[in-house]
């Protein structure tokens, strides 16, 4: 990508999604997720106006240029850095935009953090959460989608499935807050199960102890009317109760039992590790730069593209 910029040849090329990078073929191309600095979605009308090709830019599936734009297309325009400064790349991943977009942005978003990491094992991926305190291991043939996402209380932490797009089987990891009314671990689990039986479009199958990394834990086995069967594994913990769903259609509930039961059975509790000043320092920086939060937000569709040029003037102006 360095020297001269040179508009590529039309031809096909071969794009590879890793956990730890993007890899490109004809021409060859490597882009960590650590080096992204921003994802934005744009027609060839915004391309054109941002005059994003004049950054030097790689074609995904095919080199296209000028009148060869398709019209009134959602391409993804990735900025990164390299050794010779900012660079942007356009993906055309056409009906599979949403998915894949969305899996990028998180694993942009996952390679930035310190407390999580993944190491290979004999036949197994181990993944290790220091934040929420738990390792677990996958299947090599499947894909790990760190969400971390918030909610009132509880967080979705990660989700194991077999592709990037958002379809079952999913094998998916909570993180439960115990509530002063819950006193105990049974407590918590019998109003989760009421929670379940007062669901019209839910129905109860199984519900069972078990031990998973030899705590004592339980298990509730659903039907939904959507045609979906979910089993739900809590292990209690100190001040919290770990989940582990899986989920997939009924008629397709046990193809993938068995790998399920393996990550599930995987499961461990470790020391949750609390970052240190400078680690946090470090990542207050690169996550709290104004232009790249307007830039994700923009990408997000938080807000309109007039919204994010004024921002963006702004900031600029006061830069």
């Amino acid at each position: 990508m360095g020297g001269h910029v040179e508009y590529p040849k039309p031809t096909r090329c071969r794009l590879y999604l890793y956990e730890d990078r993007i890899e490109i073929e004809n021409p060859d191309l490597v882009v960590p997720y650590n080096a992204i600095t921003g994802i934005e979605n744009m027609d060839e009308k915004k391309i054109s106006a941002k005059r994003v090709v004049g950054l030097g830019l790689v074609f995904v599936p095919l080199a296209i240029v000028g009148a060869m734009w398709k019209k009134n297309h959602i391409y993804s325009v990735i900025e990164f850095k390299d050794q010779n400064g900012l660079k942007a790349i356009i993906l055309d991943f056409d009906d599979r935009v949403t998915d894949i977009q969305g899996w990028i942005y998180r694993m942009m978003l996952s390679c930035s953090r310190t407390t999580s990491k993944t190491y290979h094992t004999n036949g197994s991926i181990n993944y290790e959460n220091q934040k929420y305190g738990f390792s677990i291991k996958y299947p090599k043939s499947w894909i790990k989608d760190e969400l971390d996402q918030r909610e009132q209380d509880y967080a979705t932490v990660v989700e194991f499935r077999l592709s990037i797009e958002n379809s079952p089987p999913f094998v998916t990891v909570y993180i439960n807050d115990v509530e002063p009314k819950h006193n105990s671990f049974q407590s918590f689990v019998d109003d989760e199960k009421k929670e379940v039986q007062h669901d019209p479009k839910s129905s109860i199958i199984e519900f069972s102890n078990l031990l998973v990394a030899n705590v004592p834990s339980m298990r509730l086995i659903d039907v939904e009317e959507e045609g979906y069967k979910r089993m739900v594994t809590w292990i209690p913990s100190v001040n919290r109760v770990y989940e582990i769903s899986y989920s997939n259609k009924q008629e397709q509930f046990l193809d993938h039992l068995s790998v399920a039961e393996d990550i599930i059975h995987s499961f461990k509790i470790i020391d949750a590790i609390v970052p240190t000043n400078n680690e946090q320092s470090q990542r207050a920086n690169s996550r709290d730069d104004p232009l790249l939060i307007l830039k994700i937000r923009f990408a997000k569709g938080e807000i309109t593209e007039e919204e994010y040029e004024r921002m963006r003037s702004i900031l600029m102006h006061d830069g």
